[in-house]
């Protein structure tokens, strides 16, 4: 759903460094799903929390003792690189009924080029589609 939220504000998914979180207001706030910029960025992946990160999510400013903590690097380059990062960072609340909109939508894209039987769901964002017995339709013989 990283990728809608990106779209939706006319952004690149694959440039723009975006988690979603809940409770982002709150030190405690979980990343449910961000970035590949983000991921690599920050070195963190998808359900993990606010104060694990870097830098400050109220005032973007590195966080010194998170750094320490997780044995990261404090000098000026890298100090100058994660606060510079974390003011382009657009972190937004979860929005599940327009996920789960989207999702449907999507749903019904997929059922005009594979059967229900063929599509495998794995969560809102994630599933699989087997296309073996759609092939004829699609490349010729």
């Amino acid at each position: 759903m990283r990728v809608l939220e990106c779209v939706e504000r006319g952004l690149h998914p694959l440039k723009t460094s975006l988690c979603v979180m809940s409770r982002a207001e709150n030190a405690n706030g979980s990343i449910l799903m961000s970035s590949p910029i983000f991921k690599h960025v920050f070195g963190k992946s998808n359900v993990s929390r606010s104060y694990d990160l870097p830098f400050d999510i109220y005032s973007r400013k590195f966080h010194y003792y998170n750094a320490k903590k997780q044995g990261l690097p404090t000098d000026r380059d890298f100090v100058d690189f994660i606060e510079y990062w974390a003011k382009v960072t657009f972190s937004v609340p979860p929005r599940m009924d327009f996920y789960i909109k989207k999702n449907i939508q999507i749903q019904h894209i997929f059922h005009n080029y594979a059967s229900v039987d063929d599509i495998l769901p794995y969560s809102i964002d994630e599933g699989f589609i087997d296309f073996t017995s759609s092939l004829n339709y699609f490349i010729p013989g």
